[in-house]
């Protein structure tokens, strides 16, 4: 698809290195919404692991910085893994160091939908009782997503806040003793999106040395 990232489009693009997320959306928050989720995890991981091991188009899974320049300097293409929402792990925060050994090594707690973990930034719409759930069923981060977040500092990995609700992100910053990232969010001040990032987020990821990389959306620029 046109937007899907392969080895072709990489090299006619000039680009480097690209994260692959292995990510979910909305499932119920029963243990068969948690089974099928992790299912889908694991498939998105062999399609990395497959599109690795193509001899047609020698990649790598960069897993740290020096492999990442090591990687350039070589010219070759890499791939980072990432997360995205926790519903993956249904309320256990260990499988956070399972997908850290896969190579997964960004991690996003949410997705569209709260989950056991942390409040969204876009609630989920329940076409049964015709209204999105509430604003926030945790006030930011639940007791797991705060348990996620030192997990995920304890491994190496990089906290992604990107999809969180503004109290969950501000809270991640807070507690995080690493920079964290905002992979794929805008200003709010320019579009008024609930994804997109208010003055505040932006200003405490400055403060505390993160980075955010802008989704060239239209409709969130």
């Amino acid at each position: 698809g046109r937007s899907k990232v392969e080895p072709n489009k990489m090299e006619a693009g000039g680009l480097d290195a690209a994260v692959m997320a292995v990510a979910v959306g909305p499932k119920p928050a029963t243990e068969a919404g948690y089974a099928e989720a992790a299912r889908i995890a694991q498939q998105e991981l062999q399609a990395v692991t497959d599109l690795l091991g193509d001899p047609a188009h020698p990649m790598v899974l960069a897993t740290s910085p020096q492999q990442l320049l090591a990687a350039h300097a070589n010219h070759q293409k890499a791939l980072i893994l990432g997360f995205q929402n926790a519903l993956i792990l249904g309320r256990d925060v260990s499988r956070l160091t399972f997908y850290f050994r896969q190579g997964v090594r960004v991690f996003a707690l949410t997705h569209m939908g709260h989950n056991a973990f942390a409040d969204s930034s876009r609630p989920l719409f329940d076409a049964a009782l015709g209204r999105h759930e509430s604003e926030a069923r945790h006030g930011g981060l639940s007791k797991l997503g705060r348990q996620a977040i030192q997990r995920i500092n304890a491994l190496g990995g990089i906290v992604d806040i990107s999809q969180l609700s503004k109290a969950a992100a501000l809270e991640v910053m807070a507690l995080s003793i690493s920079p964290v990232i905002a992979s794929h969010s805008n200003v709010q001040a320019l579009t008024r999106v609930s994804r997109n990032l208010s003055d505040e987020e932006i200003d405490q990821i400055g403060r505390t040395g993160g980075v955010i990389h802008v989704a060239p959306f239209a409709g969130y620029l």
